[in-house]
């Protein structure tokens, strides 16, 4: 009786184990999807700069 319960305690074991690298590997693609989100941010934030930066550029050429 003890052996026929080893093998299903070695699948349970299995079935931990992925079901933990698939909770990390979802984890990463959370991160991932943060850093995403972020880089889009800096790069809406990169571009009003640049926007900021004609305007005033142009502002300068009309004052001279």
């Amino acid at each position: 009786m003890v052996e026929s319960r080893k093998p299903f305690k070695e699948k349970l074991k299995s079935d931990d184990s992925l079901l933990q690298s698939h909770f990390f590997f979802c984890q990463l693609s959370t991160v991932n999807c943060q850093l995403s989100t972020v880089n889009c941010q800096l790069s809406t934030v990169n571009c009003q700069l640049s926007t900021v930066n004609c305007q005033l550029s142009t502002v300068n050429g009309f004052s001279r």
